[in-house]
């Protein structure tokens, strides 16, 4: 699933991304949301910040037409997050 080929991002949060296409939805959840504040750079500056997890327990569940065809727990997953300011 990737937004080039038309899939929607339907919902997006700090621990949460749901993507849509037609009658199949993606949903992965970070199950915690510890991590590290990093800075980032900003029209030359580091005055912008991320926060990084290298090991993060995360759940990905796979629906078509709502009926969940797949649904996996990782403890070694890693995620990246950021937001402006």
């Amino acid at each position: 699933m990737c937004t080039w080929n038309n899939v929607k991002i339907k919902q997006i949060d700090k621990s949460s991304l749901v993507l849509k296409k037609g009658k199949y939805q993606l949903k992965l959840s970070l199950l915690d949301d510890e991590g590290h504040l990093l800075a980032a750079p900003k029209k030359g500056a580091m005055t912008r910040y991320i926060k990084e997890n290298i090991v993060v327990k995360s759940k990905y569940e796979f629906s078509y037409k709502n009926e969940i065809i797949l649904s996996v727990e990782d403890e070694f997953s890693s995620s990246e997050w950021m937001w402006n300011d």
